[in-house]
C-alpha cells in the first residue's frame, strides 16, 4: 500500500472533487462543409481576439491533416463534493 506521493498530498490538502462522466457515441466529420463550420466554431471560441482573416490563414495551413470528431452525448453525470455546493 502506498502511504506516500505527489496525489496522496493533494488529498491530505483537500477532498474538494468535481467530476463528470459523458458516454456517447463519436463520428469523424468527413463532410468538408461541416468540418470548416466545426473549425470555424471552434476557432471564434478559443481564439476570439483574432481576426476571421487570421483564422482562415491558421484552418488553411492545418486542414489537409485535420480531424474533427463529433460527440453526441447520451447519459451524462456530474458529482460535486458536499463543500463546493
Amino acid at each position: 500500500m502506498c502511504t506516500t506521493g505527489h496525489k496522496l498530498e493533494l488529498i491530505r490538502r483537500t477532498t474538494y472533487f468535481c467530476s463528470v462522466m459523458v458516454f456517447g457515441t463519436v463520428r469523424v466529420l468527413e463532410d468538408n462543409r461541416e468540418r470548416r463550420t466545426a473549425t470555424e466554431k471552434l476557432a471564434v471560441k478559443y481564439a476570439l481576439r483574432d481576426s476571421l482573416e487570421h483564422h482562415a490563414q491558421a484552418i488553411h495551413q492545418v486542414w489537409k491533416p485535420l480531424c474533427i470528431l463529433e460527440m453526441t452525448i447520451a447519459p451524462l453525470s456530474g458529482r460535486k463534493a458536499i463543500e463546493i455546493v
